[in-house]
């Protein structure tokens, strides 16, 4: 069956995965084990849905989803069928499911993407801290953070404690050498936060004054935050002088003198 799909031959497919569920009809028995069906049904949803047929698929998906997978091929397969014929709300509860009878590291991640698709940050966080606590990488603490500060710019009330967790969380270890990406987003959360005078503070001691994406952004925000136009006049000459062509500092500086 694989090899029709990647050949592209859906029809075929769908044929055999026809075949291949009948003969497991035959030996069902009560002990019998479920990811067979679910895995081959799955197929015959994906070879139906490459031939446009994205209801009847999803009919079938659903159906998979009835007898709640466990096995990572079958769980996978039938998220592939949502995901392809665009009903992303109906994947999270599959790896809830899947997470429920068995966590391993692959399942928290696709989860984890599984709210992105549907912008729910809360369980993002969630996700996110429990693959922190359990397998220990960085890069899910700078997940609990984006969570953090995206949660918070999407809500109209009381953003500022997400943003708060999120500043905590980030600066919990200061032994870390965060990288440039994760230092942006840090500076950003410190914006929402209005909190300018630590912005200012970490772009001085800042390793990525030349490299860092927003830098120059970021600095004139500080200097404005201040009032002092002064150093935002100076800071727009340096520019200049590095480019000549920079509108932007040009505008700025005439701003100022007008």
């Amino acid at each position: 069956v694989y090899n029709l799909l990647d050949g592209g031959d859906n029809r075929k497919a769908e044929k055999e995965c026809d075949s291949i569920l009948k003969k497991i009809q035959k030996k069902k028995s009560s002990s019998a084990d479920p990811s067979e069906w679910q895995t081959v049904m799955a197929l015959k949803g994906i070879a139906i849905l490459r031939q446009g047929n994205y209801e009847y698929a999803v009919q079938l998906a659903d159906e998979i989803k009835l007898s709640k997978p466990t096995e990572d091929n079958a769980v996978q397969l039938c998220a592939n069928i949502y995901r392809d014929c665009h009903c992303p709300e109906k994947i999270p509860d599959l790896y809830k499911v899947a997470l429920e009878a068995g966590e391993n590291e692959d399942l928290f991640v696709h989860a984890f993407m599984a709210h992105l698709r549907i912008e729910d940050y809360a369980e993002m966080k969630i996700k996110a801290m429990k693959l922190f606590q359990k397998y220990k990488k960085i890069r899910y603490l700078y997940w609990q953070v984006m969570c953090g500060y995206f949660q918070a710019v999407s809500q109209k009330n009381n953003p500022k404690i997400n943003l708060t967790i999120a500043r905590k969380v980030f600066e919990k270890d200061q032994s870390i050498n965060h990288a440039e990406g994760a230092f942006r987003l840090y500076l950003k959360i410190l914006e929402e936060l209005g909190d300018y005078q630590s912005i200012s503070a970490q772009l001085d001691q800042s390793k990525f004054k030349k490299t860092l994406n927003g830098y120059q952004k970021f600095k004139l925000k500080c200097l404005e935050n201040e009032s002092n136009l002064p150093k935002i006049g100076s800071e727009m000459m340096n520019r200049i002088n590095e480019d000549d062509n920079d509108w932007t500092a040009w505008s700025r500086l005439i701003d100022i003198m007008v």
